[in-house]
């Protein structure tokens, strides 16, 4: 391990197997600490309890604000998601041909998700 001082608690100490983790600054309520190699990990924000470092491959995932539980992280498919809100998990991801993939609205299952080669994807109503 590495000592290191502690301003009002607001650092964790943390083991240091091969160097694999990190001092993170605690914010409100606290971080949650995983194992960080060779610089693969980001420290995410969460609304309600704090932030947390989450494993980061490549770039390829970003973050998603979640009003009611913080936030989650979602995978980015070639050129990057575009985010909205998430809200009692009323949105799903959704792939996008030339543009990754985007999170869109779900309401109530009621809608059918349609291809398209230009555009990527959009919703229409299902009849039935």
């Amino acid at each position: 391990c590495t000592l290191a001082p502690r301003s009002l608690r607001s650092c964790t100490l943390v083991p240091k197997p091969s160097r694999s983790c990190t001092l993170v600054p605690r914010a409100l309520r606290g971080c949650t600490l995983v194992p960080k190699a060779s610089r693969i990990c980001i420290l995410v924000p969460r609304a309600s309890r704090g932030c947390t470092l989450v494993p980061r491959a490549l770039r390829s995932c970003t973050l998603v604000p979640k009003p009611s539980r913080g936030c989650a992280l979602v995978p980015r498919a070639s050129r990057g998601c575009t985010l909205v809100p998430n809200a009692s998990r009323i949105c799903i991801l959704v792939p996008r041909a030339s543009r990754g993939c985007t999170l869109v609205p779900r309401a109530l299952r009621s809608c059918t998700l349609v291809l398209r080669a230009s555009r990527g994807c959009t919703f229409v109503p299902r009849a039935l």
